[in-house]
């Protein structure tokens, strides 16, 4: 059903929701899991222009947590994003290193 009402706006999505709305959140999750499996090196090129990456610094965190796995030549990077009001830096490390002994664990035990 998403894929064919896919051209409603979202806001209209939150507004049938009835959610009550707070502009300093995002309205349906705080939580985001991205993994790139893009092994793509150098820029991508469409027609005559070639578009390319690049890295951002963010000063504030669009939401609570948001973690990004991306796979380049030299294997898996991890970017951890977080709002610093909600958790503390320690707390992040010890998931950063849950969450690699999970992913080791998993590479350990496949057939």
């Amino acid at each position: 059903g998403a894929y064919a009402h896919q051209d409603v706006p979202f806001e209209k999505v939150v507004e049938r929701l009835s959610l009550e709305r707070d502009q300093s959140r995002s309205p349906l999750f705080q939580t985001v899991f991205v993994l790139q499996n893009n092994e793509q090196i150098g820029g991508l090129e469409i027609g005559s222009n070639e578009l390319e990456s690049i890295s951002i610094d963010h000063v504030s965190s669009k939401f609570d947590f948001s973690l990004a796995v991306t796979n380049n030549p030299k294997g898996l990077v991890f970017d951890f994003e977080y709002a610093t009001s909600l958790f503390k830096e320690s707390t992040i490390k010890r998931l950063a290193n849950h969450y690699q002994e999970l992913v080791n664990s998993v590479l350990e035990n496949t057939n």
